[in-house]
């Protein structure tokens, strides 16, 4: 009997509760296992699938997180919005820019944020959602650290929460827990976006029945990330993030340099 559901369901959990726990969707360790196991779909085909399931993990783990109140809604509504425009923009950049050149940049980029958070003079994380408020130009600089991140994000096939929780946390000064849940709904707002517009230029069509085991797994995945995020401290939160940055930043120069 073929087992291979299982497998499918097994991996959305994992991938599901890290992109959860870190605010970043997951998109970062799924897309190149899709294109590892689907070596002959399109990659405009696969960029979609991963984004339907990034999507499905994303709203399930908002709906947790804004249970739990670890989302700014204010912030995560105006932002959203911000970034939108941005992935459009990412999009087309990519007809026009030198990828090769711009991974590499992108990737030293992120391993510089990566050792960053590590050796960053530690501050104390404030984890009550009710005594964080933010001023006008903050907001104004959210928004455009929004745009960019969904320029970034669209323009390399990444999920955008990667970056933007750290920047949310060291820049905007959002207490961790509140910077992934309010990153995870941005998340799911424009990865929606994304969906939609892929479905109607029929990116979904002759798609494996397995991605909706995998989604299955993603969405419990979520909801257990979620939970697992008030029970890990803001610090080893940042360190799984830093390590992510690293690990992803490092992909970018390799392939930058070996890839032709």
């Amino acid at each position: 009997m073929d087992y291979i559901f299982v497998v499918y369901i097994l991996l959305g959990v994992a991938i599901g509760t890290l992109g959860t726990l870190v605010g970043a969707g997951g998109g970062f360790i799924l897309l190149p296992i899709l294109l590892w196991r689907y070596p002959q779909s399109p990659p405009t085909q696969i960029a979609a699938i991963s984004m339907l399931a990034v999507c499905a993990n994303a709203l399930s783990g908002s709906l947790a997180y804004g249970y739990r109140r670890q989302i700014h809604w204010v912030s995560a509504l105006l932002f959203s919005l911000f970034a939108i425009p941005g992935i459009y923009f990412g999009i087309n950049l990519g007809r026009h820019l030198d990828r090769k050149q711009f991974e590499f940049i992108f990737g030293f980029i992120l391993i510089i944020l990566s050792l960053f958070l590590v050796f960053r003079k530690k501050s104390k994380d404030s984890s009550n959602p009710k005594a964080f408020t933010l001023t006008k130009v903050n907001y104004a600089l959210g928004g455009f650290i929004s745009l960019a991140v969904g320029v970034m994000a669209s323009f390399l096939g990444i999920g955008g929460g990667i970056i933007h929780v750290p920047l949310l946390s060291e820049i905007l000064k959002f207490p961790i827990h509140l910077a992934t849940g309010t990153s995870h709904f941005i998340l799911a707002f424009t990865a929606l976006v994304a969906v939609v517009d892929h479905f109607f230029n029929n990116q979904y069509h002759q798609m494996d029945p397995n991605i909706f085991f995998l989604i299955l797994g993603l969405l419990s995945g979520a909801q257990l990330g979620a939970a697992l995020s008030r029970r890990i401290s803001g610090k080893s939160i940042l360190f799984i993030l830093s390590f992510i940055l690293f690990l992803v930043g490092l992909k970018l120069l390799l392939k930058s340099a070996y890839v032709h």
